[in-house]
């Protein structure tokens, strides 16, 4: 059993005590829920071996901040990006990661800094629409909470392909084309619905 200034008090899992100098420590309270996400699982499209890890939660309750790790693993131990966000946020991006499946987790941080477990994840894969995949070499270094996008840079002459769960299209400038109609040079975005018809965050690609 912990002693802390001459006191004895037991720690029960899911319960937060805290601890002041000169003060006796507050009565045991539980931990912050974690929040719960929008869906289980979804699918993103990457290009040129990399894309964006997007994710969405309902507001949890006493919530100030989130804490956000995005793993390779379901249970969080190969991590790729760990953060803070505040809690007026409820949504992530995690730019530059490789083609692949990950499992983002977020945990709640209350006005105490009491921090509650991490939720049930969320289950992210990103599909290569140009087929290209990227090896990880295991020594990446974590990628920051927050990251933009980029321009993503394509050669000339790539062939996209239609992924199963995606329904995707070109755009370039006011026209609408198929991916089988990448331009030869120059700008373009890909737009993007997953299996449930909901919008995509846009790619935007530089054919050179």
């Amino acid at each position: 059993m912990p002693i802390i200034a001459g006191l004895r008090f037991e720690f029960v899992p899911g319960y937060g005590t805290k601890v002041e100098v000169g003060k006796s420590p507050t009565p045991p309270r539980p931990l912050p829920a974690p929040p719960a996400f929008e869906v289980q699982s979804r699918t993103l499209p990457a290009l040129a071996g990399r894309g964006v890890v997007t994710a969405s939660w309902k507001a949890a309750d006493k919530a100030v901040r989130y804490r956000v790790r995005v793993s390779t693993d379901r249970d969080g131990k190969i991590p790729v990006a760990v953060g803070n966000v505040d809690g007026g946020q409820r949504s992530v991006t995690v730019a530059n990661v490789l083609v692949g499946r990950y499992f983002v987790a977020v945990a709640s941080v209350d006005s105490d800094e009491f921090e509650g477990r991490f939720s049930a994840p969320l289950e992210v894969t990103l599909v290569a629409m140009d087929g290209v995949a990227l090896q990880a070499t295991g020594n990446e270094p974590l990628l920051p909470i927050g990251g933009k996008a980029e321009v993503v840079a394509v050669p000339t002459g790539t062939t996209l392909a239609e992924s199963p769960t995606l329904s995707c299209m070109l755009r370039v400038g006011k026209q609408v084309r198929p991916l089988t109609r990448l331009p030869a040079r120059g700008r373009a975005q890909l737009e993007c619905l997953d299996g449930r018809g909901t919008p995509l965050p846009t790619v935007e690609l530089n054919v050179r």
